[in-house]
Protein backbone atom coordinates (compact mmCIF):
# COMPACT_ATOMS: atom_id res chain seq x y z
CA UNK A 1 0.00 0.00 0.00
CA UNK A 2 1.14 3.70 -0.73
CA UNK A 3 2.46 5.38 2.41
CA UNK A 4 0.28 8.37 1.88
CA UNK A 5 -3.26 6.12 2.07
CA UNK A 6 -1.82 4.27 5.02
CA UNK A 7 0.29 6.61 6.84
CA UNK A 8 3.09 5.54 9.81
CA UNK A 9 2.94 7.40 13.09
CA UNK A 10 6.05 9.47 12.18
CA UNK A 11 4.17 11.17 9.02
CA UNK A 12 1.26 12.11 11.27
CA UNK A 13 3.10 13.19 14.41
CA UNK A 14 5.48 15.63 11.86
CA UNK A 15 1.96 16.79 9.76
CA UNK A 16 0.35 17.60 13.42
CA UNK A 17 3.13 19.21 14.67
CA UNK A 18 4.06 21.53 11.58
CA UNK A 19 0.27 22.30 11.80
CA UNK A 20 0.61 22.93 15.59
CA UNK A 21 3.33 25.26 14.68
CA UNK A 22 1.97 26.93 12.00
CA UNK A 23 -1.28 27.28 14.21
CA UNK A 24 0.25 29.19 16.71
CA UNK A 25 2.20 31.62 14.46
CA UNK A 26 -0.41 32.48 12.60
CA UNK A 27 -2.27 33.15 15.89
CA UNK A 28 0.81 35.03 17.34
CA UNK A 29 1.55 36.93 14.62
CA UNK A 30 -1.46 36.59 11.86
CA UNK A 31 -4.96 35.81 13.82
CA UNK A 32 -5.13 38.84 15.86
CA UNK A 33 -4.41 41.64 12.67
CA UNK A 34 -6.96 39.08 10.52
CA UNK A 35 -9.55 39.78 13.19
CA UNK A 36 -8.69 43.24 14.05
CA UNK A 37 -9.19 43.61 10.09
CA UNK A 38 -12.20 41.74 10.15
CA UNK A 39 -13.92 44.18 12.84
CA UNK A 40 -12.23 47.32 11.04
CA UNK A 41 -14.12 45.71 8.19
CA UNK A 42 -17.39 45.02 10.02
CA UNK A 43 -17.44 49.00 12.22
CA UNK A 44 -16.97 50.35 8.37
CA UNK A 45 -19.83 48.58 6.98
CA UNK A 46 -22.16 49.23 9.77
CA UNK A 47 -20.97 53.06 9.92
CA UNK A 48 -21.75 52.92 6.17
CA UNK A 49 -24.96 51.22 6.55
CA UNK A 50 -25.92 54.21 9.22
CA UNK A 51 -25.06 57.02 6.94
CA UNK A 52 -26.72 55.02 4.04
CA UNK A 53 -29.89 55.33 6.35
CA UNK A 54 -29.33 59.04 7.46
CA UNK A 55 -29.07 60.03 3.89
CA UNK A 56 -32.13 58.25 3.15
CA UNK A 57 -33.83 60.08 5.80
CA UNK A 58 -32.58 63.31 4.91
CA UNK A 59 -33.54 62.59 1.59
CA UNK A 60 -37.11 61.90 2.84
CA UNK A 61 -36.82 65.23 4.78
CA UNK A 62 -35.92 66.79 1.61
CA UNK A 63 -38.72 65.23 -0.35
CA UNK A 64 -40.50 66.12 2.46
CA UNK A 65 -39.49 69.91 2.22
CA UNK A 66 -39.98 69.96 -1.74
CA UNK A 67 -42.99 68.82 -1.54
CA UNK A 68 -44.33 71.74 0.75
CA UNK A 69 -42.21 74.30 -1.32
CA UNK A 70 -44.18 73.35 -4.17
CA UNK A 71 -47.83 73.39 -2.65
CA UNK A 72 -46.78 77.15 -1.54
CA UNK A 73 -45.42 77.93 -5.01
CA UNK A 74 -48.17 76.23 -6.26
CA UNK A 75 -50.46 78.49 -3.89
CA UNK A 76 -48.75 81.67 -4.53
CA UNK A 77 -49.18 81.06 -8.49
CA UNK A 78 -52.98 80.60 -7.80
CA UNK A 79 -53.13 83.56 -5.60
CA UNK A 80 -51.42 85.85 -8.50
CA UNK A 81 -53.66 84.70 -10.86
CA UNK A 82 -56.65 85.23 -8.86
CA UNK A 83 -55.37 88.70 -8.12
CA UNK A 84 -54.34 89.46 -11.96
CA UNK A 85 -57.74 88.02 -12.98
CA UNK A 86 -59.38 90.34 -10.75
CA UNK A 87 -57.66 93.44 -12.10
CA UNK A 88 -58.49 92.44 -15.68
CA UNK A 89 -61.89 92.25 -14.42
CA UNK A 90 -61.65 95.47 -12.81
CA UNK A 91 -60.20 96.67 -15.24
CA UNK A 92 -62.59 95.53 -17.96
CA UNK A 93 -65.61 96.90 -15.99
CA UNK A 94 -64.07 100.54 -15.85
CA UNK A 95 -63.42 100.57 -19.36
CA UNK A 96 -66.97 99.26 -20.01
CA UNK A 97 -68.73 102.03 -18.02
CA UNK A 98 -66.32 104.63 -19.87
CA UNK A 99 -67.42 103.39 -22.96
CA UNK A 100 -71.00 103.32 -21.60
CA UNK A 101 -70.74 107.25 -20.56
CA UNK A 102 -69.51 108.37 -23.52
CA UNK A 103 -72.43 106.53 -25.45
CA UNK A 104 -74.35 108.22 -22.74
CA UNK A 105 -72.85 111.02 -24.04
CA UNK A 106 -72.73 110.69 -27.38
CA UNK A 107 -76.76 110.04 -27.27
CA UNK A 108 -77.52 113.27 -25.27
CA UNK A 109 -75.32 115.39 -27.78
CA UNK A 110 -76.83 113.77 -30.90
CA UNK A 111 -80.44 114.12 -29.01
CA UNK A 112 -79.66 117.50 -28.36
CA UNK A 113 -78.34 118.38 -32.03
CA UNK A 114 -81.50 116.69 -33.30
CA UNK A 115 -83.83 118.74 -31.36
CA UNK A 116 -81.86 121.86 -32.34
CA UNK A 117 -81.98 120.62 -35.99
CA UNK A 118 -85.76 120.37 -35.48
CA UNK A 119 -86.47 123.85 -33.83
CA UNK A 120 -84.28 125.80 -36.53
CA UNK A 121 -86.29 123.60 -39.29
CA UNK A 122 -89.82 124.55 -37.36
CA UNK A 123 -88.36 127.88 -37.63
CA UNK A 124 -87.69 128.60 -40.63
CA UNK A 125 -90.60 126.97 -42.15
CA UNK A 126 -92.85 129.42 -39.68
CA UNK A 127 -90.51 131.93 -41.42
CA UNK A 128 -91.68 130.79 -44.80
CA UNK A 129 -95.31 130.31 -43.85
CA UNK A 130 -95.39 133.94 -42.48
CA UNK A 131 -93.22 135.10 -45.52
CA UNK A 132 -95.88 133.12 -47.94
CA UNK A 133 -98.85 134.62 -46.07
CA UNK A 134 -97.41 138.06 -46.37
CA UNK A 135 -97.05 137.66 -50.30
CA UNK A 136 -100.06 136.21 -50.20
CA UNK A 137 -101.91 139.20 -48.35
CA UNK A 138 -99.95 141.54 -50.70
CA UNK A 139 -101.05 139.82 -53.64
CA UNK A 140 -104.85 139.83 -52.83
CA UNK A 141 -104.89 144.06 -52.00
CA UNK A 142 -102.48 144.45 -54.75
CA UNK A 143 -105.49 142.96 -56.30
CA UNK A 144 -109.27 144.30 -56.90
CA UNK A 145 -111.60 142.06 -55.18
CA UNK A 146 -114.95 141.33 -56.50
CA UNK A 147 -116.54 138.81 -54.29
CA UNK A 148 -116.00 136.21 -52.55
CA UNK A 149 -115.69 134.02 -55.65
CA UNK A 150 -112.89 136.19 -56.83
CA UNK A 151 -111.19 136.25 -53.51
CA UNK A 152 -111.45 132.34 -53.35
CA UNK A 153 -110.32 131.62 -56.31
CA UNK A 154 -107.55 133.97 -56.21
CA UNK A 155 -106.55 132.09 -52.99
CA UNK A 156 -106.42 128.47 -54.96
CA UNK A 157 -104.40 130.06 -57.40
CA UNK A 158 -102.07 131.11 -54.83
CA UNK A 159 -101.55 127.65 -52.90
CA UNK A 160 -101.08 125.80 -56.38
CA UNK A 161 -98.08 128.46 -56.92
CA UNK A 162 -97.06 126.92 -53.69
CA UNK A 163 -96.80 123.69 -53.90
CA UNK A 164 -95.41 124.26 -57.59
CA UNK A 165 -92.09 126.06 -55.46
Amino acid sequence: MHPLIRPDLGLIFWTVLGFLILFLLLKKFAWGTILNMIKDRESKIESSLRQAEAMKEEMKQWKSDNDELMKKAKAERDALLADAKKTIDKMYEAEKEKVQQEISRERIAAKEAIEFEKKKAMVDLKNMIGQFSIDIAEKLLQQELKGDESQQQLINKMVDDLKLN
